[in-house]
This record gives C-alpha cells, sequence and structure tokens, in this order.
C-alpha cells in the first residue's frame, strides 16, 4: 500500500483533484456484498462495481480453502464423537444385559428396549454439546474483545491480505448446524450398541451375573 499526494495522483490519473475514482462499500457479510453488488450493477450500469472476491481473486480462493479445511476438520471430530459414543454405549449395553433380559422377560418388547438406549444417546449427547457450547461461547467472547494474535505467522496472513490479529465469530446458524450434526451422529452411532442389545435372548440375558 502507498499513500499519493492527492494532487499528484490526481495529475499522474488525469482526474481532478476534488473527484474519487474509487469508492468502497464495507457490508456485514459476503453475502450482503454480492446481493449489494449486483443491486448497485442494476441500477448504475456506466460504472464498474465488482465484489471483493472480484477485485481480489486470490483471497477468495483462500477463504474457500479455509472453509473447506473447516469441513474436514468438523468431519474429523464427529467421526471421533462416533467411536466415544459407540464405546459408552456399548458398554453401557454390556453391563445391562441382565436387566434388559429382565425388562424382557416381564413383557417390555424390542422396540421400548431400543427407544429407551436411542433416548439415553441423545440426552448424553446433548448434555456434552449444551456444556461444550457453553464453554465455547465463553471462549469467544472473549477472544472477540481481544483478537488472537498469529503474530509468528505475519508475513503469511499479510501476503494474504490478512491482519495477523484475528478476531473470532459464530453465528446461531454455525451453532444450530453443528447441533444437528452432533445429534445425528450420535443417533447414527447407537445404532449399533442398539441392535446389539434387540439380539439377546432374554433368558440368557437372565444367566448373566
Amino acid at each position: 500500500m502507498a499513500y499519493v499526494n492527492i494532487n499528484e495522483l490526481a495529475a499522474a490519473a488525469n482526474i481532478e483533484p476534488n473527484r474519487a475514482h474509487e469508492v468502497a462499500f464495507m457490508c456485514g457479510s459476503n453475502k450482503q456484498a454480492k446481493a449489494l453488488a449486483k443491486e448497485l450493477s442494476a441500477h448504475i450500469p456506466h460504472l464498474t462495481i465488482r465484489s471483493w472476491y472480484e477485485i481480489s481473486p486470490e483471497i477468495a480462493l483462500y477463504a474457500a480453502f479455509g472453509d473447506f479445511m473447516g469441513l474436514i476438520y468438523v468431519v474429523i471430530i464427529l467421526f471421533a464423537l462416533a467411536f466415544g459414543i459407540i464405546n459408552t454405549m456399548m458398554m453401557s449395553v454390556l453391563e445391562r444385559f441382565r436387566e434388559f433380559g429382565m425388562l424382557m422377560a416381564i413383557g417390555m418388547n424390542r422396540l421400548r428396549i431400543f427407544g429407551m438406549i436411542m433416548t439415553e444417546s441423545v440426552l448424553l449427547i446433548l448434555t456434552g454439546g449444551i456444556v461444550g457450547m457453553a464453554l465455547s461461547t465463553s471462549f469467544i467472547k472473549i477472544f472477540a474483545r481481544t483478537g488472537i494474535d498469529f503474530d509468528m505467522w505475519a508475513e503469511g496472513f499479510e501476503a494474504m491480505g490478512y491482519s495477523s490479529v484475528v478476531y473470532p465469530h459464530i453465528t446461531l446458524a454455525d451453532y444450530l448446524s453443528i447441533t444437528a450434526l452432533v445429534i445425528f451422529t450420535g443417533i447414527v452411532a447407537s445404532l449399533w450398541p442398539a441392535r446389539r442389545a434387540l439380539k439377546m435372548n432374554p433368558i440368557q440375558a437372565l444367566r448373566i451375573e
């Protein structure tokens, strides 16, 4: 970035000193920026109106790559979550074989056993999810004010057009989507332990000490 006297710049660019050659609008989100650029282009066709990703396509590429990497991290975390739920619920089912056998022996059908296991799994997921979101919200609010300083990689950030101090922000839609993914992952991961409980023989389960 170079700062030049406006009179000298006007003379070099052959424009009047009291006129602007570019006007920048700052929007609240990328979606708003795209919509505003489209609207202004329709109303002022004789001017060149471009959004930031058209002016700096390399930054748009970095942003898209960052979103893709974030998606990969989410998949890895959900994969680890699935294994944790399978392990927890499988241990719960194996330790309660006698209890399930007794319930089935007194008339409780397999569908209710299945529903009980799935309900336990969902409650377990929601408990951990609510605690996790509460902690993450607290930390994000703190870092949103103070920022996270990546001074060690300042040159790389500046080369991409970013500041080395990052202020995190998470929307309500992000929380809702993650919550839905966590619940879905928990339900899918609980199917195997629940199926294991449904396949047991009540008579043999009652003999287990």
